[in-house]
């Protein structure tokens, strides 16, 4: 997939505690790659080819998740999640199903690319597919 701009949300605040260096050194060094490869940070209502969630800060499970799926089928943009310290995989084990499954439907779960290097992360961003034309390349009816 050609990707030229990310949206960027969340991400460390304040300091100190939880792993706050571990994830404040994964998002700088992810936005050092994405400088290094030419894929600019889009502002706050800018278009953007897709979308990354950094570990930290005060974003909420049903807001990370909304904001990394909302959209219709026609604009399937991968949401993908830098997974330092296992962030996510707590976040995810910590929260009920119901959560889940009201924010991401089974359709939209192969939006989600989860990495824990930022380097890996931009990579399967690039290579990402959305969910149908996989199915469809791969001869599933």
């Amino acid at each position: 997939m050609s990707l030229t701009r990310v949206a960027v949300i969340g991400g460390p605040e304040g300091g100190g505690g939880n792993g706050w260096d571990d994830h404040a050194r994964a998002a700088a060094e992810l936005r050092s790659v994405l400088t290094d490869q030419g894929i600019a940070i889009a502002g706050p209502g800018d278009p953007a080819d897709g979308i990354i969630a950094l570990p930290g800060g005060r974003v909420s499970l049903g807001d990370l998740l909304v904001g990394c799926l909302e959209g219709s089928s026609a604009d399937d943009k991968p949401c993908g999640l830098l997974n330092t310290g296992n962030y996510f995989s707590d976040l995810l084990k910590a929260t009920e199903d119901r959560v889940v499954e009201l924010f991401a439907r089974e359709s939209q779960r192969g939006r989600l690319v989860v990495e824990r290097d930022p380097v890996e992360l931009v990579r399967a961003l690039r290579e990402y597919l959305p969910p149908e034309t996989r199915r469809n390349a791969l001869g599933s009816p």
